[in-house]
């Protein structure tokens, strides 16, 4: 995991931990901090810096497949 500061600004005030899957490490263990400002920015915009879309779905593929086995 990266320092404890925004992965954006710097700041190391107001930090929330984001998961770089955007389901709460239930895909990938990855995650970075960012303060509150710029967590609520990368959602709203989907920044794909900040999320790891393949890798989720390359685990999620690996998941169901399992279980049609």
């Amino acid at each position: 995991m990266s320092e404890k500061k925004c992965a954006i600004c710097g700041t190391t005030e107001n930090l929330v931990l984001h998961h770089m899957d955007g389901f709460h490490g239930q895909f990938l263990p990855d995650a970075v901090w960012l303060c509150r400002k710029h967590h609520a920015q990368v959602h709203a915009k989907r920044d794909p810096r900040f999320f790891k879309w393949r890798e989720v779905k390359k685990k999620f593929v690996e998941m169901i497949s399992d279980g049609e086995n």
